[in-house]
C-alpha cells in the first residue's frame, strides 16, 4: 500500500492549502467538489471520496488531504478497493473505468475498449482479487474483468441495451467464493429491483430473488457465504439463505429509512438507517439480530452517501452539502471523529456582496455559505434549510442576501439575520419543485414560472400573489426582471413574452425565428459562414428554436435569451433584433447568462463536444465577438456573476465548484 508520501507524489492540481489549484485564467476555486462516492483503504489510515473534481485521498488520523488523483478529467463516480489491498479501482460519468496497482501506485489497466459501458454501477472486486466486475445498468450485464490487464474474462447477462432504463448506482458484490456475486437490476417498468445471483464460470443466474419487490440500495454477503443481506428503501431489511432460498430474517420496522447492512468478520449483522427524507435525522445503526442500536450519528442537512470499512467497524457519512462524518464502531463504544469539510454539492447560484467583499453561494438541497474573495475560504454558513430541495441566493439592491427555497407546495424567503425562520412564505399553486425564479434588485417581487404555462408575480412586502399571467401555453422555461423591476421576461417552448410589472400587461411578444438580416450574425468565421449559407437556401432552423435562460443588462436596454448554439440580443425599445452571437461550431447547451454592470461583457457557457467539456465565453458587446474563452468546469455551469466593478467573474458549477475569473486584463485592453 503507499504510503502518504508516495500519495503526495502523485498529487495533482492542489496546493499546500488542500485546495484545487485553479486553472488558466481563474484566481481561485472555491470547494473541493461534490461528493460522489466514498471507500475506506484496506490500511485503515485514509479515507477516499470519489467527487465531480477527482479522487481525494484523507489522512484518517488527521482528516486532512494529502492527495488528489485523476483532476485533469474529474467526474468520478465511482471507488473500491480490493481486499487484499493490491488494487484500487475508479469509475468516471464518461463510463471509463482504471484500475490502479497500489503498491506502485499508478494506474496499470482499463477493462477492453470493446467493453463500451452506457452507464457504470460501482466497480467491485472479489474477496482474492482475482476479478473485478463492473455492472452496465443500461445494458444489464456484468463484464468480469482480470484486474492485472484489463481483459475481459466473462459476461453475466444478454448484454443488449435497454432503451428503457436509467442509470444508477445499483450494487454489486461479491461472494467469499469468489465465483459467486450477487447484483441489483431493475424491472422493465423501473418500479422496483430484483436480486440475482450468479456463478462467474457458468455464467448461471443461480438465484433470483423477485418475491418481495421493493428499491435495494446495498447488498452483504455472509462471511460463510450462505446468507445474502439486502438492505430497502422503505426500512426493510431481509436476509436469504442461499442454500435453501428461504428467508431467513425479515424487518420491516425502519420504515423511514435507507438501509445498508454489512457483515462483520465475526458473521454479526449490522445495519445503518440512512433517513429519506429532507428532515434532519441522525443516522442509526443496529445489530441487526439483537435489535441494538450500536451508533446514532449527527449530521447537518440530508444524507447522501454512507459506507462501511471493510472491518464493518467503520461507517462514513456524507451529506449533500459535502460534510463527512467518520465513526468508530466496537461493542457500543462509539468515537465519532470531528466532521471532516471541504467538499461541496451543486452550485444554484452564486452572487457577490461587494461591500462586504464576500461572495454568496446557494447549495442545492444543502445550505448557504459565504465565502471570503480575499482569503478564498468559507466565512460561514449562513443558515441550512433541510426541508426544501432547491435554494436560491439572491443579493438585493440594498447589498442584503436573501434565499429562496422551493419544494413541491411552496416558497419559503430567509433573509441572513433571521437564521431558521422564514421572513415569508407562498404557497405555489402547483405542484413542481425546482420552478424559473426570479427576483427584483430591491427584492420587492419574485417571479414563478410552472410547467402548465402559469406566470405568477408575487408581492414580497405583503405575501400575496400581485399578477397571474396564462398567456403561455407551455411549461415556463426561464424568467428575468429587468434592472429597476418594472419589467419582467418569460420564456416557454413556445414564446418569448415581455410584462410590465407595474400595471400587470404584457408589452411585447419578441420574435424568436432566425433574423433575414446577414449583418446581425457573429461569430466565428467557419459558424458565420454556415449559418449564412444556411440562411441564403431559406434554412433557418439549425437548431431547436427554444429559449432555455434569459438576461436583462444592467442599464436595462439589452435582453439576451440563449439557446443551444447561439444567444439572441434584443433591444428593449423596439424589441427587434439587435444581434445573434453564434457559439464557436461543437458547443451546445447553453444554461446561463450574465451582462457585467459596465455593460461591455456578456458571459455565457456552453458544452463542447469534442472536448466533453465545459467553457464560458466572454463576449464584447460592441462588436459581437468572443474576447476570450475560459475552461475549468467538469460538469454544467448553472450560474454566473460579475463583481459591482466587473473586474472578477464568478462561475457556479455541477461539479461542486465555484471558479473565480480575472476580468481585469480585459478591461483595460
Amino acid at each position: 500500500m503507499s504510503n502518504s508520501h508516495d500519495l503526495w507524489q502523485l498529487t495533482s492540481r492542489i496546493d499546500k492549502e488542500a485546495a484545487l489549484v485553479p486553472p488558466e485564467g481563474a484566481i481561485a476555486c472555491l470547494g473541493r467538489g461534490m461528493i460522489e462516492d466514498l471507500a475506506f483503504s484496506i490500511d485503515k489510515c485514509h479515507l477516499v471520496v470519489g467527487s465531480r473534481t477527482g479522487v481525494w485521498w484523507y489522512n484518517l488520523t488527521s482528516l486532512s488531504p494529502i492527495a488528489l488523483w485523476e483532476a485533469e478529467k474529474g467526474m468520478i463516480n465511482t471507488i473500491t478497493f480490493s481486499t487484499d489491498g493490491r488494487w484500487f479501482a475508479s469509475g468516471n460519468l464518461a463510463r471509463v473505468v482504471k484500475i490502479w496497482d497500489m503498491q506502485r501506485g499508478v494506474c496499470t489497466a482499463q477493462p477492453d475498449r470493446e467493453i463500451k459501458f452506457s452507464a457504470i454501477a460501482h466497480p467491485t472486486f472479489s474477496l482474492n482479487g482475482q476479478y473485478l466486475a463492473v455492472f452496465d445498468q443500461r445494458r444489464d450485464a456484468i463484464y468480469i474483468v482480470d484486474p492485472e490487464t484489463g481483459k475481459q474474462h466473462a459476461i453475466l447477462g444478454n448484454g443488449q441495451k435497454l432503451k428503457s432504463r436509467r442509470p444508477s448506482a445499483k450494487p454489486i458484490t461479491f461472494s467469499p467464493d469468489p465465483q459467486i456475486l450477487a447484483n441489483v437490476s431493475q424491472t422493465d417498468n423501473m418500479s422496483s429491483d430484483f436480486v440475482s445471483v450468479w456463478h462467474i464460470e457458468t455464467g448461471e443466474r443461480i438465484a433470483c430473488f423477485t418475491k418481495y419487490p421493493d428499491y435495494v440500495y446495498a447488498l452483504s454477503f455472509s462471511p460463510c457465504g450462505r446468507f445474502l443481506a439486502i438492505g430497502c428503501w422503505n426500512g426493510t431489511l431481509r436476509v436469504w439463505n442461499l442454500n435453501t432460498r428461504e428467508l431467513e430474517l425479515e424487518q420491516t420496522e425502519y420504515g423511514k429509512y435507507r438501509m445498508y447492512p454489512n457483515y462483520l468478520s465475526d458473521g454479526t449483522l449490522i445495519v445503518a438507517g440512512l433517513y429519506h427524507g429532507y428532515e434532519q435525522e441522525p443516522v442509526d445503526v443496529w445489530n441487526a439480530e439483537d435489535g441494538e442500536k450500536l451508533a446514532s450519528i449527527k449530521i447537518n442537512g440530508n444524507v447522501s452517501h454512507a459506507r462501511f470499512s471493510p472491518c464493518g467497524m467503520q461507517l462514513a457519512v456524507a451529506n449533500h452539502g459535502g460534510d463527512i462524518k467518520i465513526s468508530h464502531i466496537a461493542d457500543s463504544n462509539v468515537n465519532i471523529l470531528p466532521t471532516l469539510q471541504g467538499h461541496t454539492g451543486v452550485v444554484d447560484s452564486v452572487g457577490f456582496i461587494p461591500e462586504r467583499n464576500v461572495l454568496a453561494a446557494g447549495y442545492r438541497r444543502d445550505n448557504i455559505l459565504l465565502w471570503n474573495v480575499e482569503s478564498q475560504r468559507p466565512q460561514k454558513h449562513l443558515m441550512t434549510h433541510s426541508t426544501c430541495p432547491y435554494y436560491y441566493v439572491h443579493i438585493s439592491h440594498y447589498e442584503k442576501v436573501l434565499t429562496i427555497g422551493s419544494d413541491q407546495n411552496s416558497f419559503k424567503v430567509w433573509n441572513e439575520k433571521n437564521g431558521q425562520a422564514p421572513i415569508t412564505e407562498f404557497e405555489t399553486p402547483e405542484k413542481h419543485p425546482g420552478q424559473p425564479l426570479a427576483l427584483t434588485r430591491k427584492a420587492d417581487r419574485l417571479a414563478s414560472g410552472y410547467k402548465n404555462g402559469t406566470l405568477i408575480v408575487w408581492d414580497m412586502q405583503i405575501g400575496c400573489k400581485q399578477y397571474t399571467f396564462t398567456e403561455h401555453t407551455d411549461r415556463i422555461l426561464a424568467v428575468a426582471f429587468s434592472s429597476d423591476g418594472r419589467r419582467l421576461a418569460s420564456t416557454s417552448r413556445n414564446d418569448i413574452r415581455i410584462w410590465d410589472v407595474e400595471n400587470g400587461e404584457e408589452i411585447a411578444t419578441l420574435p424568436e425565428s432566425p433574423p433575414s438580416d446577414p449583418n446581425v450574425y457573429k461569430g466565428d468565421t467557419r459558424h458565420l459562414q454556415n449559418r449564412l449559407e444556411a440562411l441564403s437556401k431559406g434554412n433557418k432552423c439549425l437548431c431547436s428554436r427554444i429559449i432555455q435562460t434569459l438576461s436583462f443588462s444592467l442599464c436595462g436596454t439589452i435582453v439576451a435569451g440563449g439557446m443551444p448554439e447561439e444567444i439572441l440580443l434584443w433591444d428593449t425599445t423596439t424589441y427587434e433584433n439587435l444581434m445573434v452571437l453564434l457559439l464557436p461550431q461543437g458547443n451546445q447547451h447553453q444554461h446561463t447568462l450574465a451582462f457585467s454592470p459596465c455593460g461591455r461583457f456578456l458571459a455565457s457557457d456552453s458544452w463542447t463536444e469534442s472536448t466533453r467539456k465545459v467553457s464560458i465565453q466572454l463576449w464584447d458587446l460592441a462588436t459581437g465577438e468572443i474576447i476570450t474563452t475560459f475552461w475549468g468546469h467538469f460538469a454544467d455551469i448553472s450560474s454566473l456573476g460579475f463583481s459591482s466593478d466587473s473586474t472578477l467573474l464568478a462561475s457556479g458549477s455541477a461539479d461542486g465548484t465555484i471558479l473565480l475569473w480575472d476580468i481585469k486584463p480585459f478591461i483595460v485592453s
